[in-house]
């Protein structure tokens, strides 16, 4: 039986895809969120959505692979001088 790995990826009702924010709010502060890209920039389209802790995990593990592989890329221009 094959399975299929959740995808965490929020669209938008624009279809655009979802970024994460985080609430600074006093009743949830430092919550994160799903929202519209264009939030508050003063054409998005009211998209918001709790992050639970399986998008949170998912979505850390994806930043982790981004930041690694910065660095990588950074070192490899460090050592060939440019």
């Amino acid at each position: 039986m094959q399975t299929r790995r959740k995808t965490h990826e929020e669209s938008c009702f624009s279809g655009l895809k979802a970024v994460i924010k985080k609430s600074g709010t006093t009743e949830n502060p430092d919550i994160l969120f799903h929202a519209c890209p264009r939030y508050r920039k003063g054409n998005h389209c009211n998209y918001f959505k709790w992050v639970d802790d399986d998008d949170y995990q998912e979505w850390l593990k994806v930043e982790q692979r981004k930041i690694k592989k910065l660095i990588y890329r950074l070192k490899m221009t460090i050592m060939n001088g440019g």
